[in-house]
């Protein structure tokens, strides 16, 4: 099932909590963000304005653009006009304690969002916490997305029916693919066997999986299959599998499907080339449970109450929340 059903039960769920007027009636939280040209970012900044919705929070957004100057400066000023909260996503890492200062004068909760805090740091204001993306989770996440599939379709997935799996991957997957290999034979599978041929065709010996760990590299074997008729129409004898890490909204898939013009070449995310069968699946930052968790430390904080009441805790590490990637497929 696709994530974007999941959240929308979660938002159906949490719906019933929004009331008449905002929670934090009497000011705002200012979301300090580094710079709203990240398109990771943007994707999180969209969320929290759902998440934001549901929780019933007046807020408004600040774009540092990339200074830490001007960031410091926009928390001066929220703070001044009164600002019940800060949620910060920092230009730089290391200006961390000069936020809490602030905050800490004011006594006003503040939550570094998407930064490197450490506990040391965020220990010097009680009212201080952060959330942000378990970047340790991603090996394992996205391993098992890619075990689990090749044991659920190991039959198709085995096109030249040899009883293993042949695979090519990126530098930044080898350690990926050491995961899957021992998934596999975990399983009683024969593990993962390395292609050193140059041919995705459908000859002996082909190329059956591919791991990256970017879009762009995806890409580049998307096209290449292509240009041999494979990954274009859901066919499993004419597919070779390709996971991928990537944000949601990102059109850097390009893809030419037979149009004369190239204006006419179509523009794929990540997400829906998943859905068209041209690439097998995807992990990706988990932006709504970034955003929802956000957003209830905010409340818990405006309302007084324990800061990660309604967290899932195993996510909380001392003040922080880390939340791990997620998939789609």
């Amino acid at each position: 099932m696709k994530k974007i059903i999941a959240l929308l039960i979660v938002l159906v769920s949490l719906f019933s909590i929004v009331s008449c007027g905002a929670i934090n009636k009497d000011g705002e939280v200012s979301v300090l963000w580094s710079n709203f040209s990240d398109k990771e970012l943007a994707e999180v900044r969209d969320a929290l304005d759902r998440a934001f919705y549901i929780e019933n929070i007046k807020y408004t957004h600040y774009d540092a653009e990339g200074t830490h100057a001007t960031q410091l400066d926009q928390a001066k000023a929220a703070l001044d006009a009164g600002a019940v909260s800060l949620l910060v996503n920092l230009v730089s890492d290391i200006s961390a304690p000069e936020f809490i200062a602030l905050a800490k004068a004011k006594n006003v909760p503040i939550v570094f969002l998407c930064s490197n805090v450490s506990d040391a740091v965020l220990s010097t204001y009680d009212s201080a916490y952060s959330v942000s993306l378990d970047e340790n989770s991603y090996a394992n996440v996205q391993s098992k997305l890619i075990s689990d599939y090749l044991l659920e379709n190991y039959e198709s997935a085995d096109r030249d029916g040899n009883g293993k799996i042949s695979y090519v991957t990126d530098l930044a997957s080898v350690g990926i693919a050491a995961l899957v290999d021992k998934a596999l034979k975990d399983a009683g599978k024969a593990g993962l066997e390395l292609n050193l041929n140059t041919t995705i065709a459908d000859d002996k010996g082909a190329v059956e999986l591919i791991i990256t760990n970017d879009n762009a590299s995806a890409l580049g074997f998307l096209k290449e299959l292509r240009e041999v008729g494979y990954n274009k129409d859901k066919l499993k004898t004419h597919l070779v599998l390709i996971f991928t890490k990537g944000i949601r909204e990102n059109a850097s898939f390009i893809i030419d499907d037979g149009h004369q013009d190239e204006a006419m070449l179509e523009a794929y995310t990540v997400m829906s080339a998943i859905d068209n069968g041209f690439i097998a699946g995807a992990t990706l930052v988990d932006d709504d449970a970034i955003a929802l968790t956000s957003a209830a430390l905010l409340r818990n904080l405006i309302k007084g109450k324990d800061a990660f009441e309604g967290v899932n805790e195993d996510y909380v590490k001392g003040s922080t929340a880390l939340l791990p990637y997620t998939t789609y497929q």
